[in-house]
């Protein structure tokens, strides 16, 4: 299999703050880790905070039996991993899950 590669996105000032200048390829297997970091970091701040909702649920109320939450990431020349919206460009998106 060929090498896979993604867009990164210059930092803003590599073309200056109103010029977002192009993408440039990169190996995914260099950015990889950094990704997944990314995605699981965020994983882990939406966790906390859910957990800590769902224990203070009252009773007899509706309870909550999954949360989906979606967001897109962009991967930037010397500033790591971004959360993006999708129509910013997102180079990947993620869908985290949980089920009770």
């Amino acid at each position: 299999m060929g090498d896979i590669r993604i867009e990164v996105v210059p930092a803003a000032d590599t073309y200056g703050q109103d010029l977002a200048g192009p993408p440039m390829p990169e190996l995914f297997s260099a950015r990889a880790d950094e990704i997944a970091d990314s995605v699981a970091e965020v994983a882990t701040q939406f966790r906390a905070r859910i957990d800590d909702a769902i224990s203070r649920e009252e009773a007899g109320g509706w309870h909550l039996g999954q949360v989906e939450v979606a967001f897109g990431l962009q991967a930037e020349a010397g500033a790591g991993v971004l959360i993006a919206k999708a129509s910013a460009g997102a180079t990947f998106t993620a869908t985290l899950t949980w089920t009770r």
